[in-house]
């Protein structure tokens, strides 16, 4: 005797569910990303996953629905699981680089509608994309407060920052679709962490008193 499908998130439907859902909000991602939100049909949506446009509707009653829906997905932590316990080292400064371009390049297509949205104007990519960058500068700033006095750590957090964001806008710009994989390269990431050296005026040898 064959069971009956099971109807909540657990069982074959709602499993069945959540996975078409989940390629919807990846299509919806990436065509957004590429024409912008008011350029993008329903219909681009459903041809990119490979569904019809009864199906996305199903799921989500309008285009709006589904860019709230993408907002609501939670980007890679980045930055958030490396806590400032110890004097911030190269070596440490490093990982916090790599974390930040690992977060970028692992939520690339996210990020770069995020930025597009905020530019058009959208209230909550606003927020989202001030959200990111301070949960960024809060925790570079409690790094180079360990081995700089306050003013030191806050104006170079500014000036790190602002490379790092240069230098992947610049990235994106130069190379699109091919972006992720330059930044996930040794080279380029050794090139930023020099560069974001270089800026820095603080010794690296002990904690601010």
């Amino acid at each position: 005797m064959t069971s009956a499908p099971q109807s909540r998130n657990g069982g074959p439907e709602g499993r069945g569910r959540d996975e078409t859902r989940a390629r919807i909000l990846i299509a919806a991602r990436d065509c957004f990303s590429r024409h912008g939100f008011d350029r993008t049909t329903v219909k681009m949506i459903a041809a990119e996953c490979g569904l019809t446009d009864a199906a996305i509707y199903y799921y989500f009653p309008s285009k709006r629905h589904v860019l709230e829906a993408l907002w609501s997905v939670r980007p890679n932590r980045g930055v958030r699981g490396t806590p400032a316990t110890e004097p911030l080292t190269p070596e440490r400064l490093k990982q916090l680089n790599d974390a930040v371009i690992d977060f970028l390049t692992d939520n690339h297509q996210l990020m770069r509608l995020m930025i597009r949205s905020a530019l058009d104007g959208d209230e909550v990519a606003r927020a989202l994309r001030s959200d990111n960058r301070a949960t960024w500068r809060r925790a570079l700033y409690e790094h180079l407060r360990t081995i700089a006095t306050e003013d030191e750590a806050s104006f170079t957090t500014e000036l790190v920052m602002a490379y790092i964001t240069g230098a992947t806008m610049r990235g994106h710009m130069e190379t699109g679709e091919a972006f992720g994989e330059i930044a996930r390269s040794a080279e380029f990431r050794e090139e930023l962490h020099r560069a974001c050296l270089e800026l820095l005026d603080v010794s690296f040898a002990s904690p601010a008193v």
